[in-house]
């Protein structure tokens, strides 16, 4: 057994054979015949296997081992293409009563060798009859996902494949054939968003263009990803090459449409001129470093004129050389001769934040120029960071709205919105982006919860809105009121995301949340927490991650 275990199979036999041949009692003996073909089984000796399996027949094993020896005989035929001795051996124990139980996955098993037989409707029927008689539910789930395979694969039947998948996913949602099936179903149903028809005129502004084509290339991307139709996302990538080419995603779609040819087709000339001629006709796009990553061009003529160089450029004088002058010089070259790329924001937020981080002027032009690219820009990731750093922190104490009203409208303070109007504003500084997050509705001090919650009623989904989402993933900040028992009873989003849609997801699935009592029990004694006025509970922050689904990253 120790030989076996540490996989060295051969020297396990030896002792085996030993036992099986002389030394060991009935019992012993069918243990070690058992472990000897095992043993094949896992080396991939599937003959031998075979015949170690049918050997154990001929030694009176109980009803396990005469399950365990017909079930992987019929397994190392399938492996040795010998279909037919399979799905008798498999026939042997349905036949039997002593494994009813069983049938189920028996019956799947046959159905899987009708598959490999290329008999279709065979195995058609043979799904659907354990769909419909199974008591198992997960042996329903699997039963469905197959037929659902069948469908999408070999008849090329997508609505009815969607229909079994959420079949498969209604019998056992948590089984890993109903994971598969929901994947499955959901892909196929992005079809329907994705695949419409597209009409651009002249009335098309240049920011519909360029969604229409994000949402083409995504629908190209399932075809090649999802649903294994490689020539069908060649011809949809090529359709955005040719149909969209002043979208920002083109060259992308070139790009990919080069990787496309390089694997499906094998064709590296044509790959490489499709990658030569995005370079030629999009040499100024932000996508240009990951062609001349392809093509093995960095540090040629050829490396120069896109964003990412000036923009590195910038970098270089400001971080190693501390040349501030020459960082905002290249900065606003980004600015001015790229404004379609994605550096462009980065390029005007960052010539704020040297002015923040190493001008330092001492008046409020470094405050006035957030404020101005806020509501410039405002919505984006950027404009949010921007919001942080101009952020007041809140006085302890509310003034009267007589005092206000004594001082005159000009001496009235902006109201934010984490501010209510009476409240005065501490403006001798501004403090940490989220130090705010720590004070909570009642001034009081908060701190973070930081385990996850131990039930979420409603899990979150990741919305289509935030398709375009540029952040892999991103945090949303919360102040939570936890009860006596753990659970979520109000909140406040304290910081957002520009996608309304993924806030509110978000919301919902923070406000369902329950977390472990005794946790927030010990925090509430260990930073002496105070209740809320209200007396429901105690207010927390919760930092919660929304991240990009794997088929958009």
């Amino acid at each position: 057994e120790f030989y076996f275990n540490e996989k060295e199979f051969e020297n396990s036999r030896t002792y085996f054979m030993a036992l099986r041949d002389s030394l060991g009692d009935d019992i012993q003996k069918i243990r070690a015949q058992v472990y000897i073909a095992d043993g094949y089984f896992e080396s991939f000796q599937f003959n031998e296997a075979l015949g170690a399996y049918l050997q154990i027949l001929g030694m009176d094993p109980d009803k396990n081992d005469k399950y365990h020896a017909l079930f992987q005989a019929a397994v190392c035929s399938y492996r040795l293409l010998r279909i037919d001795d399979g799905l008798e051996y498999l026939n042997q124990l349905i036949e039997d009563d002593l494994y009813y139980d069983s049938v189920g996955v028996l019956k799947l098993m046959v159905a899987e060798g009708y598959e490999y037989d290329d008999d279709l409707t065979l195995a058609e029927e043979t799904y659907a009859e354990v769909a419909a008689s199974a008591e198992n539910k997960q042996h329903q789930a699997e039963a469905y996902y197959r037929l659902g395979l069948i469908y999408q694969y070999d008849y090329d039947d997508l609505k009815q494949a969607k229909e079994y998948y959420d079949k498969a996913v209604s019998a056992r949602r948590g089984s890993e054939a109903g994971r598969q099936a929901l994947q499955k179903s959901s892909d196929i149903g992005k079809l329907e968003k994705f695949a419409k028809s597209i009409d651009v005129d002249s009335a098309t502004t240049q920011e519909e263009i360029d969604e229409m084509a994000f949402t083409q290339y995504l629908l190209a991307e399932l075809y090649w990803l999802q649903l294994n139709k490689p020539d069908t996302a060649i011809l949809e990538m090529q359709y955005l090459v040719d149909s969209f080419p002043t979208a920002y995603d083109a060259p992308r779609a070139m790009i990919a449409l080069s990787q496309m040819y390089r694997e499906h087709y094998e064709d590296d000339r044509a790959a490489d001129s499709i990658l030569r001629s995005m370079l030629t006709r999009y040499g100024r796009s932000d996508y240009v470093p990951e062609a001349l990553d392809i093509l093995g061009l960095r540090g040629t003529v050829a490396d120069t004129g896109y964003p990412a160089v000036y923009f590195h450029k910038a970098e270089d004088f400001l971080f190693e050389e501390e040349n501030y002058d020459s960082a905002r010089y290249y900065y606003q070259y980004v600015v001015d001769s790229f404004p379609d790329s994605k550096l462009n924001l980065q390029a005007r937020f960052n010539q704020i934040w040297i002015m923040e981080m190493y001008e330092s002027p001492g008046d409020s032009s470094v405050i006035y120029a957030y404020q101005e690219f806020i509501d410039s820009f405002a919505g984006t990731p950027l404009a949010m960071e921007a919001s942080r750093r101009v952020q007041y922190r809140p006085s302890a104490k509310a003034r009267p709205q007589r005092e206000i009203d004594e001082q005159g409208a000009e001496e009235q303070p902006t109201p934010s919105d984490t501010l209510a109007t009476e409240e005065a504003v501490d403006t001798t500084g501004y403090v940490d982006p989220l130090a705010a997050l720590y004070v909570g509705p009642d001034e009081q001090t908060l701190t973070e919860i930081t385990s996850d919650p131990i039930q979420i009623e409603e899990p979150f989904e990741f919305p289509t809105q935030a398709y375009t989402m540029q952040d892999q993933a991103i945090y949303l900040y919360f102040q939570i009121l936890v009860d006596f028992s753990g659970k979520v009873v109000d909140y406040l989003l304290k910081v957002r995301s520009p996608i309304e849609e993924l806030n509110d997801r978000a919301s919902e699935t923070v406000a369902s949340m329950t977390f472990d009592p005794l946790e927030v029990s010990q925090l509430v004694s260990r930073f002496e927490l105070k209740p809320s006025s209200d007396g429901r509970g105690y207010w927390l922050v919760y930092k919660y991650l929304v991240e990009k689904p794997d088929f958009l990253r």
